[in-house]
């Protein structure tokens, strides 16, 4: 541990150095220790300023007497520091001495190991010229095949035939060169044959390459083809015209061409007569090309056998999948000039050849992909195309650009479909168009409406006799619209939804729901519309208007249902989105309460500008000239409320004049009520105007004013609680029957019939209280109904995965079905029955099973549509006042729905397939 300890001494007397070279002595002043810090610390430039600081201050020489000490001070530490290091520095020679003596002794070895090896070397040359001829003929003998197959294997390399040159050169590594392996041009044959592989593995390599630029050149044309197969086989966008058509000319080919005439005795002859050829188009020939027409696969199956000889099998599959993702990856990605519809179709296309390609060759060559490979691959692009469409054609304004858009990616849906991809995304994407497609049209004909809303004057035209109501209709020929807009609308929403996989009642519910989206907007519309300056007589004309708007809705429905359903089903309702008709009965509203505001400023207007006489002494005893006005303002006004429907402008004043508030009470809420357009706060508004006029009234006017403060509070009361008791009017319904054996039809009570009434001794509940448990049983059972219908979609999910694995085992199945034709091509005579038995069973299982989760998917669909009906009709008792949720409180039951979680059977997998083991005659080897 000397050094060690040296070392630790050193530290010592380094730290001791530093702590005494900064010591101020007695004689150095404040200044000169900065001084001399500074010339420590400063770099060499700025030494000439801290010089020049010296000479400034005048006392240059005790600043040299103060340096010098410094240095003195300084050569002291460094004796220190060298005496305390001297004996490290004698050990270090001493051990570069011992070192001089061990080279000199290598090197006295090594020159005897040099005299040894050239004396070795002598008696090596003297042996090999010893060698005996006969020998060396033998020798020369047995290297001529060795030299004939290198040079059938640079013929090979010559000629490009790589496989063959593979296999020349394993035959020529493991049995010729183990026989003369110990020449040196062999062991220089066997070293070049590294770079022969290597060449041959990089030529394989290109070769695929080229491989993989072909496919990217001809998938367009690849995909096409498919498209066009789909669309033939699916008839899409081909009318029943030019169906029928195809049908006649394929039966006008097919027809004999025989000539019929009769004989001169009465007998029919036939003649045969030449066919007619037809033109037909040069790209037939063109359209009956196949992927395996298009593409030669060739390089792919030598490569997959160059590299299986060369034992990296694993190393090309790799390769293979990662140019197969980065093609994909170059196919998916779009190009910048996708300004125009036919770039859409060729990008589709491209991606259709490029995913045909890869499930060919997933058929011809199973090692190099698998399916899951496949589907992960087409689950990747799926997002990136999903991404893309939705990027570039999310935003198109145009709506029938997006009506082709729609059929060509419907159509790549159904080519991807018919080879075994998933494309339920795709769908979805297509649904987003939709809502897109829909919110367009909405907005085009919004504009449209807004247009003829500005160019109506909504000026009525007066007639008085029929002879005036001809003429007119002769100047102005009348065209009955019957909302064509609304309908040119709805048959644009149904044209996008045509081939969406959606059933006619979710297609009706959808159109009525744009329906009423187009109406609500409408409605909006009309309410912004309605606050413009308009005139009255344009109020009341839009009034009327709108009321035909309201009638049209039904006819609106019956030609959705029309247009959905056919014809047949129009009187069928049921299940089916309503079509709001309320919102043109709010903007009625708005309009009424514009013509009232519109009546009072006029009004208010024509008595502001009046003139009075304030001092005249008395009456002249007639109406002055702005009185007269107004009567006759009001006058026309009220004739032109004659056009307005009886409803709108009789209804309160004929619940004022009659007093008919018995009527109004018994019917109010209902759907055909007598006063349906008075509201409760409407007629609450009048009563208090009415009960104030009588309170300031004297004499006949006063004698009914408590009974009008009566009524005000019954209507009062009726509105903010609960309903009136059928046997006493009077008292309000406050208690239900919960008795269960109870068989009265009516279960709400009053507080008398509890306790004097036909419910006397049952068990009784408040109405309040029963309507929260019956809504939390509600809630409850829908809760319940929700679970069980996630556990039914649970196992259907699982169902069709197997159903999808069974689909997709499917390329197995011919694999093996291949694999059993190749096996049993040799003796197909011996074994034609086996064959037929093993190919049977096959189809049989996969029938059978395929039939089976097809039946268990349809019985788990039918559940799900049950208990989503059940769920439905829970919501709908929710939003029940509670007087109709005690009523139907009997009918509500649990649902003991029994599931029918039957296992799927098992997926399709080798071990099912069972080759038979055949001894063969002669060979005496098995084969199975």
């Amino acid at each position: 541990m000397p050094n060690s300890s040296s070392t630790s001494q050193q530290a010592n007397t380094g730290s001791e150095t530093a702590s005494t070279s900064y010591v101020n002595y007695v004689e150095m002043s404040a200044e000169q220790e900065y001084f001399l810090y500074e010339l420590e610390t400063t770099d060499s430039g700025s030494m000439g300023l801290v010089l020049r600081a010296i000479y400034d201050t005048g006392d240059v020489q005790q600043f040299a007497r103060a340096l010098q000490q410094r240095i003195s001070h300084y050569d002291k530490n460094i004796q220190k520091v060298c005496s305390f290091h001297y004996q490290s520095f004698v050990d270090a020679m001493q051990e570069l001495m011992q070192l001089k003596e061990q080279c000199q002794d290598i090197k006295d070895e090594t020159v005897s190991i040099d005299g040894e090896i050239q004396r070795i070397s002598q008696r090596l040359c003297q042996k090999k010229q010893e060698i005996n001829a006969k020998t060396a003929m033998d020798q020369i003998t047995v290297c001529l095949p060795v030299l004939e197959n290198y040079a059938k294997l640079q013929e090979q390399m010559g000629n490009k035939k790589y496989y063959q040159a593979l296999k020349t050169l394993e035959e020529l590594e493991h049995t010729h060169l183990a026989l003369v392996e110990k020449y040196r041009f062999t062991q220089v044959l066997a070293k070049s044959m590294t770079p022969v592989r290597l060449e041959i593995k990089e030529k394989a390599y290109s070769e695929f390459k080229d491989f993989l630029e072909n496919i990217k050149k001809v998938a367009g044309r690849i995909g096409k083809h498919a498209s066009k197969d789909t669309a033939e086989q699916h008839s899409f966008g081909v009318t029943d015209a030019e169906r029928a058509r195809k049908i006649q000319e394929e039966a006008r080919k097919n027809a004999s061409n025989v000539e019929i005439e009769v004989s001169a005795d009465g007998s029919i002859v036939k003649k045969n007569v030449s066919p007619k050829r037809y033109p037909q188009a040069q790209i037939e020939d063109d359209e009956q090309v196949s992927a395996q027409d298009l593409i030669d696969f060739t390089p792919v199956h030598r490569c997959c056998q160059i590299f299986n000889v060369l034992g990296a099998k694993e190393e090309f599959e790799q390769y293979y999948r990662q140019q197969r993702r980065e093609q994909c990856d170059l196919v998916i990605e779009p190009s910048h000039k996708m300004n125009n519809f036919k770039h859409y179709v060729e990008y589709l296309d491209e991606i259709v050849g490029f995913f045909v390609v890869e499930d060919q060759i997933l058929m011809t060559q199973s090692n190099l992909s698998t399916t899951a490979d496949k589907d992960k691959l087409w689950d990747n692009a799926l997002l990136k195309i999903r991404h893309h469409l939705d990027a570039r054609f999310g935003g198109c304004p145009d709506v029938e650009m997006m009506l082709r858009m729609k059929k060509v990616i419907l159509l790549f849906i159904l080519t991807m479909k018919s080879y075994g991809y998933a494309v339920a995304p795709l769908y979805e994407l297509l649904q987003n168009f939709r809502d897109q497609y829909n919110e367009i049209l909405v907005k085009e004909y919004c504009a449209q409406f807004e247009r003829d809303l500005d160019k109506d004057n909504y000026t009525p035209i007066t007639v008085n006799t029929e002879e005036e109501f001809r003429a007119v209709i002769r100047q102005f020929p009348f065209y009955k619209r019957s909302m064509e807009q609304a309908k040119q609308y709805l048959v644009g929403c149904l044209k996008f939804m045509d081939n969406l996989q959606l059933n006619t009642s979710v297609i009706d519910d959808t159109v009525r729901r744009c329906a009423n989206v187009l109406l609500g907007r409408w409605a909006g519309i009309l309410k912004t519309f309605v606050h413009k300056r308009l005139s009255m007589i344009q109020l009341v004309q839009i009034t009327i208007n709108l009321g035909y708007l309201e009638k049209s809705c039904e006819s609106l429905g019956a030609f959705i249902t029309s247009k959905t359903s056919g014809e047949e089903a129009i009187g069928t309702t049921s299940h089916q989105v309503v079509l709001s008709e309320k919102v043109f009965r709010d903007v009625r509203s708005e309009v009424e309460q514009q013509i009232d505001e519109c009546m009072q400023s006029k009004v208010d207007e024509i008595i502001e500008l009046a003139n009075y006489d304030w001092e005249l002494p008395a009456a002249s005893g007639q109406a002055s000239d702005f009185i007269t006005d107004l009567i006759k303002f009001l006058l026309t006004t009220f004739q032109s409320f004659t056009n307005l429907p009886s409803g709108l402008a009789k209804h309160l004043l004929d619940l004022v004049m009659s007093s008919d508030w018995t009527t109004f009470n018994a019917e109010y809420g209902k759907d055909h009520a007598k006063y349906l357009r008075v509201k409760a706060s409407t007629a609450i508004v009048v009563l208090e105007k009415m009960i104030e006029y009588e309170r300031k009234s004297t004499g006949f006017f006063g004698i009914a004013r408590g009974d009008r403060k009566r009524l005000l509070d019954t209507i009062e009361v009726f509105v903010n609680s609960p309903p009136q008791c059928k046997a006493h009017t009077y008292n309000l319904a406050e208690f239900v029957c919960i008795k269960k054996d109870c068989t009265a039809e009516d279960k709400l009570m009053c507080r008398t019939c509890e306790e004097f009434g036909k419910h006397k001794g049952h068990e009784k509940g408040l109405l309040a209280e029963e309507g929260k448990k019956i809504r939390k049983k509600v809630g409850e059972l829908i809760n319940e109904t929700k679970s069980q219908k996630e556990l039914i979609e649970t196992h259907l999910e699982k169902i069709k995965n197997v159903g999808d694995s069974y689909v997709l085992n499917g390329d197995k199945y011919k694999m093996v079905v291949n694999k059993v034709n190749l096996h049993f091509e040799a003796i197909r005579r011996l074994i034609d029955q086996e064959e037929e038995k093993v190919l049977q069973s096959l189809r049989d299982k996969s029938d059978s099973a395929t039939e089976r989760v097809d039946e268990l998917a349809s019985n788990d669909e039918f559940d799900i549509v049950v208990l989503n009906e059940h769920i439905e009709k829970m919501n709908q008792l929710l939003v029940h006042p509670d007087s109709e949720l005690i009523a139907t409180n009997p009918t509500l039951q649990r649902t003991n729905f029994s599931m029918r979680m039957i296992e799927p059977p098992e997926p399709l997998t080798e071990d099912d397939v069972l080759l038979p083991t055949i001894t063969l005659n002669g060979t005496g080897s098995d084969q199975q």
